[in-house]
């Protein structure tokens, strides 16, 4: 049988390079939002690409790990102050950063480096609330465009608004998991690449 078309093994599809966003449904340039889930590992990523699109998404954001930010007593990256320009780094105290280095992280991600001198921070009266190092302290950013996406998101997931825009998605949780106990939707009844697809998308049509 002659195919009409060469078949896609990547899900979602993906659109053809180049092309516009889909408008809102009443035509505007709006910004749209849409509840998502958690996906640590790419959130940064799908943020920026997210806003580029004009679209706005709904969901929390992974957590500043580091201790500084955790204790909410130590200098945290966002008291940092970034010229991305001259890629340079101002500690709260007017510290500057050493020269920064593009590397690519374990998990294949690209990543920067920055540093501060050892002799900036071993003499700064305030080392308890950066750095337990013995070194000068050592902060990763993500590229631009994604580390201030991923701090904007941060700072609206802090507010009552969000809060409330967000409690939409235990409704979504709910019928999801009702869909996986009582339909077995993790689990495909076909081979077929499109008929798992059909699977897929029918409980959201």
């Amino acid at each position: 049988m002659k195919r009409c078309a060469p078949r896609s093994t990547r899900w979602p599809p993906q659109p053809p390079a180049g092309c516009r966003p889909r408008p809102n449904p009443d035509g505007s340039s709006a910004t749209r939002s849409a509840l998502r889930t958690v996906d640590y590992p790419r959130t940064a990523h799908n943020l920026a690409r997210a806003d580029r699109r004009g679209i706005e998404l709904l969901g929390p954001m992974m957590p500043d790990n580091a201790w500084q930010s955790a204790e909410g007593n130590g200098f945290a990256v966002s008291d940092f102050t970034i010229d991305w320009d001259n890629r340079v780094m101002t500690c709260p105290t007017g510290a500057t950063s050493l020269p920064w280095a593009s590397e690519i992280d374990q998990g294949g991600t690209p990543v920067i480096r920055v540093r501060f001198s050892m002799r900036d921070c071993r003499n700064c009266p305030s080392r308890d609330l950066c750095t337990r190092g013995t070194k000068g302290r050592p902060i990763t950013l993500r590229p631009r465009e994604e580390h201030e996406a991923l701090q904007r998101a941060r700072r609206r997931q802090s507010t009552d608004e969000w809060q409330q825009r967000y409690a939409h998605r235990a409704g979504i949780e709910g019928t999801i998991a009702q869909g996986v106990k009582g339909f077995g939707l993790r689990r495909s009844r076909y081979r077929s690449m499109m008929r798992r697809r059909f699977v897929l998308s029918a409980p959201g049509k």
